[in-house]
């Protein structure tokens, strides 16, 4: 038998020698047509995959095929040696004739391993939320379309650096099982809500705003959200930009009441509930205390902010300024000297 290649020599030597101590496989004198070319889609290769008009006789198998990504080829002598082998009236035409067997593949994708290492990094002291880090991933090629499963056989990790190499068994339908190695690290993450798009100061934050993400944990260095009700219905101090994580001293609650606002104040006397038109002298979000200036005594009352525009007085509340004879007397104790409000009254 002509010598086979070296990357054939395990595939066709052992199954043509057990072949040829039965009957042939095709008809004595069958003519057949090389295929140069060819594709197949499976882990061994087969008769038909060499010669085209041998019929059923195609389906004999001759031997292992391509990993899943390479190729193999077959040389004009070995094309010859299984011509006659199986009664094939085949010959070559020159000593470049050949056939060359493809065997589609696709990379092991990293998410594929990514559990496996997870579980069994968490088992040797790894933090529970961690980002993997594999630098120097080199995956083997599977199967296209194969379910992949993975199992660490071996595990070597570095708590203090988060360093880990282990050995992965990668398994698939349709190839023979591969041993992996990998290396790389285990880098702690925090769980936290980034901005979906860019939150301009002033702007009340909403659900739509926040999306969570994954950062590691050495770049969160101030209070940042990490739940939606931290963030959600707060008011925007500064500029965040989209994919940022929000930080917490950026936020406040929204007012409803801003100074020289007029506003409606709630006051209760002698049982009685009144509403008044007054004048806010500060800024405030809800629950807050602000200044407002009663317009009918011109006094100056302390009320709470319960909402858009509304504040309410305390039954029995003193003025904090009393009541004065005239505006300007009143808009002296309510606003400091010079205010710009105070000329616009």
């Amino acid at each position: 038998m002509a010598p086979l290649m070296p990357r054939m020599r395990s595939f066709f030597l052992v199954p043509l020698v057990l072949l040829a101590l039965g009957a042939p496989a095709v008809r004595a004198g069958t003519t057949a047509t090389l295929r140069p070319f060819g594709i197949i889609d499976r882990p061994e290769v087969r008769l038909g995959d060499l010669f085209d008009g041998i019929g059923a006789a195609g389906a004999r198998m001759l031997g292992p095929g391509p990993a899943p990504g390479q190729s193999i080829t077959v040389p004009a002598p070995q094309l010859a040696a299984i011509a006659q082998q199986f009664g094939i009236a085949w010959q070559p035409h020159s000593p470049e004739d050949q056939a060359v067997l493809e065997r589609p593949g696709r990379p092991l994708r990293r998410a594929e391993v990514a559990g496996a290492l997870h579980e069994a990094l968490v088992g040797a002291g790894a933090p529970a939320q961690f980002r993997l880090l594999l630098p120097d991933f080199s995956p083997p090629e599977v199967p296209p379309g194969a379910a992949v499963a993975a199992e660490v056989r071996a595990l070597d990790y570095d708590p203090a650096s988060g360093r880990f190499s282990a050995v992965v068994l990668v398994k698939a339908s349709g190839m023979d099982e591969v041993e992996v190695p990998v290396s790389g690290r285990a880098e702690p993450t925090v769980r936290v809500l980034v901005a979906t798009q860019a939150l301009m100061p002033g702007t009340v934050i909403g659900p739509a705003d926040l999306g969570p993400e994954e950062l590691p944990a050495s770049s969160i260095v101030d209070a940042v959200a990490t739940d939606p009700g931290q963030a959600v219905g707060m008011e925007v101090l500064h500029p965040i930009a989209a994919g940022e994580s929000v930080p917490l001293e950026d936020l406040a609650r929204p007012p409803l009441v801003r100074r020289g606002q007029l506003v409606m104040i709630a006051l209760a006397m002698n049982d009685l509930a009144l509403d008044e038109r007054g004048r806010a002298l500060d800024t405030g979000a809800a629950g807050d205390q602000v200044r407002v200036l009663n317009p009918v005594s011109r006094a100056v009352l302390e009320a709470t902010v319960v909402g858009p525009g509304r504040v309410r007085v305390a039954p029995g509340s003193l003025p904090l300024s009393p009541p004065a004879p005239g505006l300007a007397g009143a808009y002296a104790n309510a606003y400091p000297p010079g205010d710009p409000e105070l000329a616009a009254q």
